[in-house]
């Protein structure tokens, strides 16, 4: 199979309806965040369909990807490499987050398992919801909540060492 889909759910049933039919739904917000990604140089998956489906109180929204199967999490991957290999890969997912961060856009879903890797190293940004900030106060406060929750995700899940982590918020922390 070349392709992948993702079913969203519908939160609310009268707003996320009401959301689609004005084109601000979650998944029209992903679409428009892979573009934006795609915009700034960043590989993401290519969608191949986008639809929705309006009253369904399960899922209103369906995305269809093309399939990432060379690609692997950089989470599952940090966790089966040595600890120079992950400076590296984690230097790269920083390098990609603050091209974004600089330019005024927020990646609001940004964990280690929304960040794909391939065999030569490439990047992949999925789950790609992102929001345009303005106020550098605004942002900073938004990485600096997104930082705390993924240290202590990581640190508890051990899939990365210490010295990796620190490493990693360095280079984020470098864009204040």
């Amino acid at each position: 199979m070349n392709n992948f889909y993702k079913l969203i759910k519908t939160r609310r049933f009268i707003r996320s309806n009401l959301r689609v039919c004005l084109g601000s739904s979650r998944g029209t917000g992903e679409v428009s965040g892979n573009r934006i990604l795609s915009e700034y140089g960043l590989t993401v998956p290519e969608i191949k369909y986008h639809g929705f489906s309006l009253f369904s109180k399960k899922h209103n929204e369906l995305i269809i990807y093309k399939r990432l199967s060379e690609y692997c999490t950089v989470k599952e991957i940090l966790s089966q490499i040595n600890h120079d290999d992950g400076k590296e890969i984690l230097f790269n997912v920083a390098k990609d987050f603050l091209l974004l961060v600089n330019n005024g856009i927020y990646f609001s879903d940004f964990h280690f398992n929304n960040v794909m890797i391939n065999s030569s190293g490439d990047l992949c940004w999925v789950d790609s919801s992102v929001d345009k900030i303005k106020s550098k106060e605004e942002m900073v406060q938004k990485i600096d909540k997104r930082m705390k929750m993924l240290r202590e995700e990581a640190m508890q899940s051990n899939w990365i060492t210490q010295e990796q982590w620190e490493f990693f918020e360095k280079d984020i922390n470098f864009s204040k």
